[in-house]
């Protein structure tokens, strides 16, 4: 597991949780008031804590071959979140809110995952996608 001491570092800027067969991140990653950069990728982590969705300086959100199944409508705190990744095959479900990030510039994520985006996503706002 991620220790909880990682919480207190103030100045943490980007976190990169990557393949340590993590189960869950910790509920109170909001106290990280700076950071910009969040990815977790080939760990075991199911849910997205809902402290992660308030953390106010989110810039980017990484998903990558994790267990996560949907992502939550609290997405929308995300009100800084420009970058978006979404790459896990697990993902059946995205919110309709999604679409009111006001700064979301740039999606990437499985051609698969398309279809349950593209009903949310406002493409004129995008500037860049890979699929």
């Amino acid at each position: 597991e991620l220790p909880e001491t990682i919480c207190q570092i103030q100045t943490l800027k980007s976190l990169f949780v990557r393949s340590n067969s993590i189960q869950a991140l910790p509920a109170n990653l909001n106290k990280l008031q700076n950071l910009e950069s969040l990815e977790f990728e080939s760990n075991h982590i199911v849910d997205i804590p809902s402290s992660v969705f308030k953390l106010p300086g989110l810039e980017a959100l990484s998903v990558h071959g994790d267990q996560i199944k949907e992502i939550p409508s609290t997405i929308i705190g995300l009100e800084g979140l420009k970058y978006l990744e979404l790459f896990t095959e697990n993902l059946t479900s995205v919110p309709a809110n999604i679409a009111k990030l006001p700064n979301l510039e740039f999606i990437k994520t499985y051609s698969s995952l398309w279809p349950i985006l593209s009903d949310y996503i406002d493409e004129s706002k995008v500037e860049v996608m890979l699929i």
